[in-house]
């Protein structure tokens, strides 16, 4: 089954989606990650073509969290990643200190944000480990 037909059987309209994470573990027709071929990779627009969608959404799909766990000072449950307020936009170049995160800041650089893939570079021991438990 080619994208084409992907999309349609999930009821997807072409252009409507970016990327989409579908994390069933219990039914094997539907496990795995759907991303539209234009939303990462050289197909990308501006500051997202870098190929590091499709790494955020494997991330989800071996069960890790938005690092700001999607909610305000929320909590991703991985011990080595600090809280922070929200999502990142852009790609800073300073410590954003946020919920009480000081020294260090917001962890932006994590690929469980959403900054310009040119910013995205790691995820930490304990993320890995999280998803080393997932396969």
């Amino acid at each position: 089954m080619g994208y084409p037909e992907l999309s349609q059987y999930l009821g997807m309209q072409h252009g409507k989606i970016c990327r989409i994470c579908f994390c069933s573990r219990g039914d094997i027709q539907k496990d795995g990650i759907v991303i539209s071929y234009n939303s990462f990779g050289v197909n990308a627009a501006g500051v997202y073509g870098m190929g590091k969608t499709a790494v955020h959404e494997v991330g989800h799909w071996l069960g890790l969290r938005h690092i700001w766990g999607d909610a305000y000072c929320g909590d991703d449950g991985v011990d080595d990643t600090p809280r922070q307020a929200s999502y990142t936009i852009g790609c800073p170049t300073d410590i954003r200190v946020t919920c009480g995160n000081a020294p260090y800041g917001d962890m932006y650089m994590n690929f469980m944000d959403v900054t310009n893939d040119g910013c995205l570079k790691m995820f930490t021991h304990g993320q890995k480990e999280r998803m080393r438990g997932f396969i």
